[in-house]
């Protein structure tokens, strides 16, 4: 109130003059917060940083940040999050040396942040062949050992890219995913001929090393050499349903086209002959095998009656019948929360209790398996689920190997982390704007998080609502406590709290009049 006297007095000692201040525009601000300066950064690899932003005039998504290296733009103008955060991934060269964030607001004030990075030189990966072996003997036959070691200073030997090509065959179908020790190692064929191998690892910053050697592999024997690589041994089909054979038929002496096929099955008698192409592909399809356990066998015969045989077993029978009974699809529980689990199944051929049951999700994997009761159900509880949308499958299996399955989706959730707050201006008085700052926790399922706000004085919850309090409600020695609850849109997270005493205005002197009576 004083504060209103003096400028009426003021505005009366200057003739009715009103004097109006005229609002100015802030500057906004920016901080890299996820680096500090000179900060160690390894070459090649991407790094991600964070920057917060404020504004005394906009609200966060108002404004808009960049980032450069040097003078590269490498994250173009993009708003900021409702938290007042921007984020952005760089990958540095060793001749980068710092980091700048740049914020502006729509009337185009701005604001800078530098920080100074040291980049890390990264060495290439190595590769060292260690089979095959020059001037040793390969037959296009026989299957040959290709193994190798790799390693990164940077990375784990898991994390490189490992590849084998060769100059005939090009790439090479190898099971090539290194072990903890670097070493990589399959089995596999090359045609006949002079192969140029080479080993080739790349690592995540995208350096690359060779290793490479020359063999010969000699021609195969006289006999044909046959496989069947599809379907697998042990294998089930319905009945009546189309089982498409694939396999491989080749001869050293001979072109593939020119060698005989045929299927056999141990029950059911001969099943038809194979077209065989130039390359040695073997298709064959049959929908007629009778519902019983086979053992198939393809023959491949050249034109001189030296032959190949490839078995497998195959099972033909129904598949069982499956359904989820509970959960239902779509339900939604809370982190640790007992979830009661039941499915029931039947098969044609087999009892219930012979038909093996699994439960799994996508997320945590097995869940439980076991074996049904005379009656088909299967029941249980569990409270281990992991956060996120799982998908839950109850799968059978008959004793053929023919399998069923259903499936739904759960959610399992978690609060959303609790805020940090602050409140501006500190101290306040009757004369300011009391808000709270929130600074979202966020939510570890990655869900958009909203908070409420609510107003206490004295202890008293008042009826305020919003981020701010009003200077005509704010009254000297008066606590006013701040309560943000989050929700991430399923359930209410910890709230946090934030509580400030209204302090006294400082008393101002705005026009000193000095008077004497007598003149002095």
């Amino acid at each position: 109130m004083k504060s209103h006297l003096s400028l009426l007095s003021f505005i009366v000692a200057c003739g009715g003059e009103s004097v109006i201040e005229k609002q100015q525009n802030s500057a906004p601000a920016i901080m890299i917060a996820s680096h500090s300066s000179d900060v160690e950064i390894l070459e090649g690899y991407s790094e991600t940083f964070r920057a917060s932003v404020s504004d005394e005039n906009h609200g966060f998504e108002e404004l808009t940040v960049a980032w450069y290296v040097g003078e590269e733009l490498v994250c173009d103008w993009q708003s900021a999050t409702p938290a007042g955060e921007s984020y952005c991934d760089i990958v540095f060269n060793t001749e980068d040396t710092n980091v700048i964030a740049e914020v502006r607001d729509p009337e185009g004030a701005g604001g800078r942040a530098e920080i100074g990075v040291v980049i890390v030189p990264t060495e290439a990966p190595t590769a060292e062949i260690l089979n095959p072996v020059q001037n040793t003997n390969h037959y296009s036959d026989q299957l040959i050992l290709f193994s190798g070691l790799v390693a990164d200073n940077e990375d784990n030997p898991e994390d490189l890219l490992v590849t084998w090509t060769s100059s005939l065959d090009g790439e090479l179908i190898l099971d090539t995913t290194p072990d903890s020790d670097g070493l990589v190692s399959d089995y596999g064929y090359l045609t006949e001929g002079q192969h140029a191998l080479e080993l080739r690892v790349e690592d995540t910053s995208g350096k690359v090393t060779k290793e490479q050697l020359v063999i010969q592999v000699g021609s195969a024997n006289s006999a044909p050499v046959c496989a069947i690589t599809s379907p697998t041994d042990q294998s089930s089909v319905l009945v009546g349903e189309d089982l498409l054979f694939r396999g491989t038929a080749t001869d050293d002496n001979v072109s593939s086209t020119e060698l005989d096929v045929q299927f056999v099955s141990d029950k059911d008698g001969p099943l038809g002959t194979a077209v065989v192409d130039s390359s040695g592909l073997v298709s064959f399809t049959s929908n007629t095998l009778s519902n019983n356990q086979h053992l198939i066998s393809m023959i491949v015969t050249d034109e001189v009656g030296a032959n190949c045989q490839a078995t497998i077993v195959v099972y033909v029978g129904t598949a069982p019948s499956v359904n989820i009974e509970e959960p239902l699809s779509g339900q939604i529980f809370s982190l640790g929360e007992e979830i009661y689990f039941h499915g029931t199944t039947t098969d044609n051929e087999d009892t219930a209790t012979n038909l093996s049951v699994l439960w799994n999700s996508n997320i945590d994997g097995e869940i439980s398996t076991g074996n049904p009761t005379s009656q088909g159900s299967y029941q249980f509880s569990s409270d281990v689920l992991g956060v996120g949308t799982h998908t839950i499958t109850f799968s059978s299996t008959d004793t053929t190997g023919l399998i069923a399955s259903d499936s739904i989706t759960l959610q399992i959730n978690t609060p959303p982390n609790a805020p940090t707050l602050s409140l501006s201006p500190d101290p306040v008085t009757g004369a300011d704007v009391l808000t709270v700052n929130i600074v979202s926790g966020g939510d570890d399922d990655g869900d958009p998080v909203s908070h409420t706000v609510e107003w206490f004085k004295n202890g008293t919850l008042q009826s305020n609502t919003g981020n701010s309090i009003p200077a005509s409600d704010l009254t000297f020695g008066d606590i006013w406590l701040a309560r943000v609850t989050p929700n991430d849109g399923y359930t209410d997270g910890t709230a946090t709290e934030i509580s400030i005493v209204v302090s006294n205005s400082v008393p101002t002197v705005t026009s000193p009049i000095i008077s004497s009576s007598d003149g002095t």
